[in-house]
């Protein structure tokens, strides 16, 4: 099916269904909502004369307008490049002059209504998105994916995650981060689940991160190593663990611990799941199920389009991953385009690990990898 007709099914089937809580402005919309404030949003950036394939830096804070910007880029075509709002002057200046955007949307006041009315046509294979890390130089570079690309990767993990209609997702992740979009977004929204988006997790708020299970039935989230390593200097509370006993918790980002993994456990009576990807393969790859979490070094059961093979090198085993929802080329420091180098069609991740039975097993990391844990 093409991606249009695949979205507006979606769009179709849940129109008056809740989409999305926003628990920062206390407001609720449906899946019509959305897409009507998404088709907004692409009305104003052609109305810009921003045209299909054209870059939009976005380097906004975490809202439900974010998830509508980035949306319209999905539905007109365009090219999204997500930035942290807190990227220091320079690094922005040098990536404005890597990608040379048609516009940049640093505030929400940018974006305001027009009368004229455009048609929405999403094409496949085209890219939309590109997402900067730095890579072992400490340049900026960039991986370019399609979307058809990223929509599969989106209901590959969406089944790895076992996301369904009734799941209510916990999204805090910043959106400027893969997982931000990929994982709690995008995926949510092809398994027709429902997002409940509260504000950025820091150390300043961090304690309030369970408050929002009083009143909001969440069955999903994902946090980082990070912010799960400081959940468990929390104290046991026999109440939230009662609230929180459905609840699917996935690790994300970098590697998890196992000490952090028990600790969470003593404290919550709940096991983390880790979740192994890689943005050049287009995001999560690899998701634990509840046994894998006490087998050492296991990140759990692969997608099934995914192949993976060992290269005995050195004396140790690098793991090769073949995705067909790899991403399409590299951009470098200079705004040149270029293909990943790949081993018969494998890519190197630079991971140390295992593979045995479909399930996949990390021990290491090579210390010139550009980024873990999608």
């Amino acid at each position: 099916m093409k991606i249009n007709e695949e979205i507006k099914k979606i769009f179709q089937e849940r129109k008056n269904f809740i989409f999305i809580k926003d628990t920062i402005k206390n407001k609720s919309y449906t899946y019509q909502d959305f897409l009507n404030r998404s088709k907004e949003m692409v009305n104003f950036l052609r109305s810009k004369k921003i045209k299909e394939g054209d870059k939009i830096i976005i380097k906004l804070e975490n809202s439900y307008e974010y998830l509508c910007l980035v949306f319209a880029c999905f539905l007109g075509n365009f090219v999204a490049c997500p930035l942290d709002t807190e990227i220091k002057k320079d690094k922005f200046k040098e990536i404005v002059n890597i990608l040379k955007p048609s516009i940049k949307i640093t505030s929400l006041k940018q974006i305001k209504p027009t009368k004229k009315q455009y048609n929405t046509h999403i094409k496949d294979n085209k890219i939309f998105l590109i997402i900067f890390t730095s890579g072992t130089t400490g340049k900026p570079k960039g991986i370019a994916i399609s979307n058809k690309a990223y929509l599969n990767s989106s209901k590959s993990f969406s089944q790895l995650a076992e996301y369904s209609e009734n799941s209510v997702i916990l999204h805090f992740l910043p959106m400027y981060y893969n997982a931000g979009l990929l994982n709690t977004f995008f995926a949510a929204f092809v398994a027709k689940s429902t997002i409940v988006i509260a504000k950025k997790i820091s150390a300043l708020n961090i304690s309030n991160f369970w408050k929002i299970f009083d009143y909001e039935k969440i069955n999903s989230t994902h946090v980082t190593p990070e912010i799960a390593n400081v959940l468990t200097r929390f104290k046991k509370n026999l109440d939230l663990n009662k609230k929180i006993f459905n609840l699917q918790i996935i690790s994300t980002g970098s590697y998890l611990h196992p000490n952090i993994v028990d600790k969470f456990e003593k404290i919550y009576n709940k096991r983390l799941l880790s979740c192994y990807g890689l943005t050049e393969l287009g995001g999560p790859l690899s998701l634990q199920c509840w046994e894998n979490t006490y087998v050492k070094g296991s990140v759990g059961y692969h997608s099934e389009e995914i192949k993976i093979k060992i290269l005995n090198k050195l004396s140790k085993k690098q793991i090769l991953i073949k995705s067909p929802n790899s991403m399409s080329f590299f951009i470098d420091d200079r705004g040149k385009k270029f293909k990943p180098k790949l081993i018969n069609g494998y890519f190197n991740t630079g991971d140390i690990g295992d593979y045995k039975k479909k399930e996949l097993f990390i021990f290491g990391r090579r210390k010139d990898i550009i980024k873990k844990g999608a």
